[in-house]
């Protein structure tokens, strides 16, 4: 499936998380998504996060994605 294809199918989905089957006929061949608004957080040249906002409103953060480099 060409990067295309996937936004077009994507293009309704404001957030969320789920599969999308890659090729018709072909089991076991999914693509993993989430779709959702980030806050980014740089903490050095070394480091940074990733945390997902709750469109809701909520104060909780759902998710939080650490990349540190070694």
């Amino acid at each position: 499936m060409s990067d295309v294809a996937v936004l077009k199918l994507m293009q309704s989905v404001s957030v969320g998380a789920g599969v999308l089957p890659l090729a018709a006929g072909e089991a076991g061949d999914l693509l993993m998504y989430l779709r959702a608004s980030f806050d980014r957080v740089v903490g050095s040249a070394d480091s940074e996060s990733f945390h997902m906002i709750n469109p809701v409103g909520s104060s909780g953060q759902e998710l939080s994605i650490f990349l540190l480099r070694s």
